[in-house]
């Protein structure tokens, strides 16, 4: 027989406690077998697990709530500040811009955030001028490259990887990150993915579909202003 006392289970920074006791014996008050046992648990532990992921996605470094993101190197090194906020039913968007004069009116992050402060959705958008400028679209490619890094890092898609490579190492157009050539363990693609050339502006829209969230990259106009935006959120 089982010698523990209690499972303690956490989920979303609560403990719950369950005695053993209730998940081996009957309503009779008798043991249990095994199979049963087993059948029980785990229609607990995939309870737990569904509701774990019903309350917010983990977006890599930057985590689960706006507020812990906005401590992050991204936000940091970026000199992102709050510059907006609209509420809609049961969620927020947040708008942020870097604090210096000459990127501010070119880039804009959106958080989407529930009614817990719990990210939802991140876009990023930036002025098609500023991606297709010969002197400061590399800055552009920084903050993009940097945006995927932080949401996806450690990931193994080789997708997304190609075009991470492609924004950060570019084979096909334009300069790349400051002071960056390819290691020789990169291998850019042959040819430009359609990611990459809806970066570059040469395609509308593109989607990534990873294993728990969506990329997605489009050309348009937001106002007046033809933009790209890098858009993610949970699948």
């Amino acid at each position: 027989m089982f010698s523990f006392d209690k499972i303690i289970i956490c989920a979303n920074r609560k403990f719950i406690y369950y005695r053993l006791k209730n998940l081996v014996k009957d309503k009779g008050g008798h043991y249990m077998g095994l199979k049963k046992v087993w059948r029980r648990l785990t229609l607990l532990l995939v309870t737990l697990v569904l509701h774990s992921s019903a309350s917010g996605a983990t977006f890599g470094q930057l985590g689960e709530r706006l507020d812990k993101a906005q401590e992050t190197d991204f936000f940091r090194w970026f000199h992102l500040e709050q510059t907006d906020l609209n509420r809609a039913g049961a969620q927020t968007v947040v708008a942020f811009k870097p604090s210096g004069k000459k990127f501010r009116p070119r880039v804009t992050l959106n958080a989407t955030t529930d009614g817990q402060d719990r990210l939802q959705a991140l876009e990023l958008v930036l002025a098609r001028v500023f991606v297709d400028d010969p002197g400061d679209g590399v800055f552009a490619r920084d903050i993009v490259k940097s945006f995927l890094l932080a949401v996806f890092a450690g990931r193994g898609d080789q997708g997304l990887n190609d075009l991470i490579s492609e924004i950060q190492y570019p084979l096909f157009h334009g300069p790349g990150v400051i002071g960056r050539t390819p290691p020789a363990d990169i291998k850019l693609p042959e040819a430009p993915t359609l990611c990459y050339q809806v970066y570059l502006g040469r395609q509308t829209a593109c989607t990534l579909d990873l294993a728990d969230r969506r990329l997605r990259l489009e050309n348009r106009r937001v106002g007046e202003t033809p933009s790209l935006i890098v858009e993610i959120r949970p699948r």
